[in-house]
């Protein structure tokens, strides 16, 4: 539950400064960077892709 906690607070910290700089696009973009982070580590640490 902390990580959860982290997480949430992270993406909202990070999605209020972007709106405080650049609005509904940054907003956007610290959104699509975190799904891009997420997809990148899914790939790195699942156990059922085999990077051989």
């Amino acid at each position: 539950m902390v990580s959860y906690f982290i997480g949430g607070s992270l993406g909202t910290w990070t999605a209020s400064m972007a709106w405080q700089y650049a609005q509904w696009s940054g907003v956007c973009f610290v959104g699509a960077t975190m799904a891009i982070f997420a997809l990148i580590a899914h790939l790195i640490f699942s156990n059922r892709i085999k990077l051989d």
